[in-house]
């Protein structure tokens, strides 16, 4: 690719793709190249690109996008305990900012870390333990002996892990997403949350919700743990919050960032003007157009579009979705369709014009397509990627269709 705008990718030869993975969210607030955005960076890199943290101190950018950060903790319905998390603390990728938010667990009270087996935090050799979705987990490297993967989100999965596994005295922390990405696009049940929040209240083990995908709007609200009502100790961001740009972080409590010293932290791009101004102008978008109200609108459009298409091929798992964040399952029995129908859909639509990721499914081997539009997206650009979805599930049903045995009497 070249070139982009909003929701449109153009080539070298200037063909034209729907964009529906988005930088796998990372451009997802407003699409590419947005001229705001676009302004803010141009202007920020005629005076000064990095202003290192550790060596430097804080820019005046910084402020403003702390600022901005915390003041998303109180424009939600119910901020109750978000609005305690007023420090953040900067990184440059998400995987740096799960790492971070572990050792500040860790320096609070040192113990195992416990995150779901189905999780995805990051691609390092420590983030990659932290759950099987990753292609680092399956590729046999070094595992953290510290980590422990709680099997599924329930309360009584829950509960016979802490009774056969560890204790809550043994811990230090525990990761969850609130809606995974990488994992199935799965909204964590409730029961399991509001147990999580009970055990929380005890003081034993730091909260940490990683929200670099589901955080940001893309539930329709500013955070996903909005809608348990959850307010961690730690609260994770990335990908959207940087229109395109590395940057990522923590938001924390002044109780938490008393345990680590500033010097135990930090990057060496960690305090990128660049990627703060993108960051800023993202926001000051956001909130002037009202984009969460747009995610909300617009969800309920695609969803009700794809629901009408999972009718259409009889699909074996339930159509999944959180206001922006979709994972469409496919027939796959292999009296219809091969495993790989996932990928050979995504790379059909590619040759279409549509633009789409892959996701864990329900059966092991068996992907679903994960659909992570821009929130500002036009309902023109949805019709012709559920038109092109549409008949690429068809072209490759039609490949993967068998002969009928022949009937016996």
């Amino acid at each position: 690719m070249t070139r982009g705008l909003g929701s449109i990718l153009r080539d070298s030869m200037d063909r034209k793709f729907i964009d529906m993975q988005q930088g796998i969210g990372a451009t997802s607030a407003l699409g590419h190249s947005h001229p705001n955005v676009v302004q803010a960076v141009q202007a920020q890199a005629s005076q000064l690109t990095l202003s290192q943290q550790n060596c430097l101190g804080d820019h005046e950018l910084f402020e403003e996008f702390r600022h901005k950060m915390t003041n998303t903790l109180h424009l939600n319905r119910n901020p109750g305990g978000l609005k305690e998390l007023s420090e953040i603390i900067l990184d440059s990728t998400g995987t740096g900012a799960v790492e971070t938010a572990i050792k500040l667990a860790y320096k609070r009270k040192p113990g195992r870390v416990i995150s779901l087996q189905s999780a995805f935090h990051g691609r390092s050799l420590f983030c990659s333990t932290l759950g099987n979705s990753s292609a680092s987990f399956k590729a046999n490297y070094p595992r953290a002996s510290d980590v422990l993967n709680l099997p599924e989100n329930t309360v009584d999965g829950l509960w016979k892990f802490l009774n056969e596994q560890t204790t809550l005295d043994h811990v230090s922390s525990i990761v969850i997403e609130p809606v995974q990405g990488e994992g199935g696009v799965k909204a964590l049940d409730r029961e399991f949350v509001s147990m999580l929040k009970d055990l929380q209240s005890t003081g034993k083990f730091t909260l940490i919700a990683d929200e670099i995908q589901s955080g940001y709007g893309r539930t329709g609200t500013w955070w996903a743990s909005e809608h348990y009502d959850l307010y961690p100790d730690i609260l994770v961001f990335g990908k959207a919050v940087g229109a395109g740009m590395p940057l990522a972080g923590i938001l924390t409590t002044p109780e938490m960032t008393s345990h680590m010293s500033y010097n135990e932290l930090g990057g060496t791009y960690h305090g990128n003007l660049l990627a703060l101004s993108a960051a800023i102008a993202t926001n000051d978008v956001m909130i002037r157009d009202n984009i969460l109200d747009c995610v909300e609108t617009t969800g309920r459009y695609i969803g009700d579009k794809l629901k009408r298409i999972s009718g259409v091929y009889n699909v074996s798992h339930p159509f999944k979705g959180m206001m922006l964040s979709f994972n469409v399952g496919l027939p796959h029995t292999l009296e219809v369709c091969p495993p790989d129908m996932a990928d050979k859909v995504v790379e059909e639509c590619a040759n279409s014009g549509l633009l789409l990721l892959t996701a864990k499914g329900d059966t092991p081997n068996i992907k679903r397509l994960r659909i992570l539009p821009a929130y500002n997206i036009s309902q023109y650009e949805i019709d012709k990627s559920i038109e092109i979805l549409d008949r690429s599930i068809r072209t490759v049903a039609a490949q993967g269709e068998k002969p009928s045995k022949p009937k016996t009497s």
